[in-house]
């Protein structure tokens, strides 16, 4: 997961859980061992959540953008936020994406079971 795909990544994780928990419609089959195998690197690895934007060029519209954005949120925030390193909402919620899935799909299970420990 890199900083440009981790808040996708992490809406995916709550898409998925919302629809297993509310519908228990949530088909898995065949992309079992993939989805597992990425929720376990995304729990594994305890990445925090990166700060938006990345990499925002100086100017005149950043200025206008960052006056906007502060102005929007009281002075809140900012768009030079520096990374909350305590801040890991991937790795928790991809946690529990997996319980839910072991709770619900036999399938899970037996792809977890048979995963290797190897180096990735």
């Amino acid at each position: 997961v890199t900083d440009e795909s981790y808040h996708l990544v992490l809406e995916a994780t709550d898409i998925l859980t919302i629809v297993s928990y509310s519908t228990n419609h949530l088909e898995v089959l065949g992309i079992e061992k993939v989805l597992m195998e990425s929720l376990l690197h995304n729990f594994i690895g305890q990445k925090p959540a990166p700060v938006f934007p990345f990499g925002v060029p100086s100017g005149i519209g950043n200025a206008l953008a960052s006056g906007v954005w502060s102005v929007m949120t009281v002075g809140l925030g900012a768009w030079n936020e520096t990374v909350d390193v305590n801040f890991k909402p991937l790795p928790e919620k991809s946690f529990n994406l997996i319980k839910e899935l072991l709770e619900t799909r036999v399938s899970c299970v037996t792809v977890l079971s048979n995963l290797l420990d190897v180096q990735d």
